[in-house]
């Protein structure tokens, strides 16, 4: 199973942030506060175990189950940040500097990203949308909530385990330290 990001499957995380042959691009935004940046790579940048993928079907699924197959194409490395509401300020001229152009921001997220942050995707050669990948079809239902009298059974053997008992512990210790604590700088 893979992770899904915008329109392939990610097939390798990191990377380097090793100086740049090309530009970085801005993607369109998905959501109010990520920002995504990809830069093409050749499938001489990739090692072998990603570039295997290249051609291979893919299946995509979203959350209620509505799946889309298509062909690895291309790959791309990939940022997702969420840069500080300062970043974004001089971006937009509020700070007195020139708005920002799409290829400063491209390049501004890609130089804030570290090498951990960085993860390859294998772009399809059509648009899906999910939230998932598998390299074939596989069977899909969609989850349930468990009835009420196996839910209570289930959390009861599972609060019943002796990890669970020993986290707890800690966690009633750490609480209430935290709140004595904050209780005596009042």
């Amino acid at each position: 199973m893979l992770a899904f990001h915008r329109d392939g499957p990610v097939l390798e995380a990191g990377g380097s942030s090793a100086a740049l042959k090309i530009q970085p691009r801005l993607l369109a935004r998905a959501s109010v506060d990520r920002y995504d940046v990809a830069l093409a790579l050749s499938n001489a940048d990739v090692d072998e175990a990603t570039r295997s993928w290249l051609g291979r079907s893919v299946t995509v699924y979203a959350k209620d189950g509505a799946r889309c197959s298509g062909a690895v194409a291309r790959f791309e490395q990939r940022v997702s940040a969420q840069p500080h509401f300062g970043m974004i300020q001089a971006w937009n001229g509020e700070t007195g500097e020139p708005k920002a152009t799409i290829a400063k921001i491209a390049a501004d997220i890609w130089q804030i990203a570290r090498d951990d942050e960085r993860f390859v995707v294998g772009v399809l050669d059509h648009e899906c949308h999910g939230v998932w990948a598998t390299d074939g079809a596989l069977p899909w239902a969609a989850a349930q909530p468990a009835a009420p009298p196996l839910r209570a059974s289930a959390l009861a053997a599972f609060k019943a385990l002796p990890r669970y008992r020993e986290l707890q512990t800690e966690f009633v210790t750490e609480t209430s330290t935290a709140s004595s604590l904050g209780r005596s700088r009042r």
